[in-house]
């Protein structure tokens, strides 16, 4: 868990076939012990061979940022000199890789005959900011995507501004 300096030993991790649940995006050196932090962390060492999953959730990395961290890291191959991951590492590293990792490779994070039937739809690529889930399913049953905030959006979207005192009168 963590890793944060992980490409360093890169070789030697993935050697010993151990495999690293990482933050992605760690970056600034929170302690003396994380001097050599790099946002290439994850990228380096997924080129030398070590199964990288993307996790580390805690206070405010939340598991609701793993799509942009993931989108982030693609985003990172396009920087002369950064290692990223390709797309499709990169939604492995969210999906089937933390599975595997856990020891439920083959049963959770992949869409196969016999996994659990968890399945997000998106409205665009899943590891793009701008995109939302349109359609939720655990265990093959859909779920109800409103909220309390939605359905205070919806409440007040057209709501009749006679009776509102002058305060309200821009």
């Amino acid at each position: 868990m963590g890793a944060t300096e992980g490409w360093l030993v890169a070789s030697q991790i993935a050697a010993a076939k151990v495999p690293v649940i990482a933050m992605p995006l760690r970056d600034l050196p929170a302690s003396f012990e994380s001097l050599a932090a790099t946002q290439s962390n994850v990228g380096r060492m997924k080129k030398a061979g070590v199964k990288v999953g993307i996790g580390m959730f805690a206070g405010s990395n939340q598991p609701r940022y793993a799509p942009q961290q993931a989108g982030n890291l693609v985003a990172l191959n396009k920087l002369p000199g950064a290692a990223g991951l390709t797309w499709g590492e990169a939604l492995a590293a969210i999906t089937s890789v933390p599975a595997e990792i856990s020891g439920m490779g083959g049963k959770e994070g992949v869409l196969a005959p016999g996994a659990v039937g968890d399945v997000v739809i998106w409205d665009g690529d899943p590891l793009e900011l701008s995109s939302a889930p349109v359609e939720v399913y655990i265990d093959g049953i859909k779920q109800p995507l409103d909220n309390h905030q939605s359905r205070l959006k919806q409440r007040y979207k057209s709501l009749d501004r006679t009776y509102l005192p002058k305060a309200y009168d821009w």
